[in-house]
């Protein structure tokens, strides 16, 4: 009886396994996704068509799993202003005129990732985003994402003013004349950001290939992904493709299970790497 040969050995490192019976090992033989074994056993199922790595004793790992990710919005974030990480007022002021001098007037200007906290004293209000452009509509979400920093058309194409009430769940915030300061939390962004205009699916599946590339340069193989409709049709979309290179277990959005899609969310089958797994 021919044993099976590995599709994947590797050889001379320390390869974590997180196996009780053996934490620690030198080699490790994989075949169809699966460690088949480890050590000496390991070696003696190299084949012809076996993919050998010299670790060269060096470390690995099992892939690390992204217990809460949105994925999608990670993507298409890439493609706006990224303020995340800045602690210099003067660098976000810096970036946020660089897009201004790339979009037309009129164009939303998008990004996300500031965090006030380290501005020395500067708060995110309307009249800073007002001074770097008055013709481009600009929203930009905080690192928590539980609020939104917009300038003076922002609000205007979203017909907020002075009178405009809280929505349930939100709040508007505003400065001591009464007047909205730019800065809207919860349920209030929702106000601004129904103003934008929609992805194309094909930006969104662009943005999610560029998500799930760096995904794996970090070591993710596995996520759950916190997102609704849009990113499990992006997700379906590089299955379908062959271009899935994660195990994502997706959340589906109450409205989107109420309506019945997708078809497997009741009995939580799927295929193995793409499957539905609670609600949000």
């Amino acid at each position: 009886m021919t044993s099976i040969a590995a599709d994947l050995l590797l050889d001379n490192g320390q390869v974590r396994t997180l196996h009780a019976a053996v934490p620690v090992t030198s080699a490790l033989a994989i075949h169809n996704g699966k460690v088949l074994a480890y050590g000496d056993a390991a070696r003696s199922l190299r084949g012809p068509a076996t993919l050998a790595l010299d670790l060269e004793g060096g470390l690995a790992l099992p892939g690390f799993v992204d217990a809460h990710i949105h994925l999608l919005a990670y993507g298409l974030g890439l493609n706006e202003v990224v303020l995340a990480g800045i602690s210099d007022y003067a660098e976000i002021e810096r970036r946020i005129a660089q897009r201004v001098c790339t979009q037309s007037p009129g164009e939303w200007i998008t990004g996300s990732g500031w965090n006030q906290d380290t501005w020395r004293g500067i708060q995110p209000v309307r009249a800073l985003l007002d001074r770097l452009s008055s013709l481009h509509p600009m929203v930009f979400t905080r690192k928590d994402g539980h609020s939104i920093w917009t300038n003076s058309l922002a609000l205007q194409r979203a017909g907020i003013t002075a009178e405009t009430p809280d929505p349930d769940g939100g709040r508007i915030e505003h400065l001591e004349d009464g007047t909205p300061s730019g800065i809207l939390a919860e349920k209030a962004m929702a106000l601004v950001l129904r103003c934008l205009p929609a992805d194309s699916t094909t930006n969104e599946y662009r943005g999610l290939q560029r998500a799930m590339a760096l995904a794996n340069a970090a070591g993710i193989t596995g996520l759950h992904d916190f997102e609704g409709a849009a990113a499990r049709t992006a997700f379906a979309h590089a299955l379908g493709a062959g271009a899935l290179p994660l195990r994502v277990q997706m959340m589906i959005d109450l409205p989107a299970w109420r309506a019945g899609w997708p078809t497997e969310q009741t009995t939580n089958s799927g295929h193995p790497l793409l499957h539905t797994g609670h609600l949000k």
